[in-house]
């Protein structure tokens, strides 16, 4: 279990699971669980609060073996993301950063859900 009192004592990259990676945006940099699917789109799903991508690995699978390519990533400040320079996490201000990484993805995402919707 990767728990905060491990990762919030150390620099920022070090310890990622081994499962995700960080991907750069104009805006921050995120952590990802990428799941390839067999090309019938992409579903990118977002955490809820004092959350991390990992819970989404039941899901992610599943959506997968449906052929689709599914990706959960850490919305900052929460999970295994850079904490931003700028402390503001107001939700205009969360959707910029979500445009920005939209931008930075090699695909664009078939469906984005949050967990009230599964």
């Amino acid at each position: 279990m990767w728990s905060s009192d491990r990762r919030e004592v150390r620099a920022f990259g070090e310890n990622l699971p081994n499962e995700g990676y960080l991907l750069e945006t104009k805006d921050n940099l995120f952590f990802f669980i990428d799941v390839e699917g067999k090309g019938r789109g992409q579903v990118l799903v977002a955490h809820g609060t004092a959350a991390w991508s990992g819970l989404w690995h039941p899901m992610l699978e599943a959506v997968e073996t449906e052929g689709f390519r599914s990706t959960a990533f850490d919305m900052p400040p929460f999970g295994w993301s850079a904490h931003p320079d700028d402390t503001d996490y107001s939700r205009v201000r969360q959707v910029e950063r979500m445009i920005a990484l939209h931008e930075a993805l090699d695909t664009r995402p078939s469906f984005l859900s949050e967990p009230k919707f599964f």
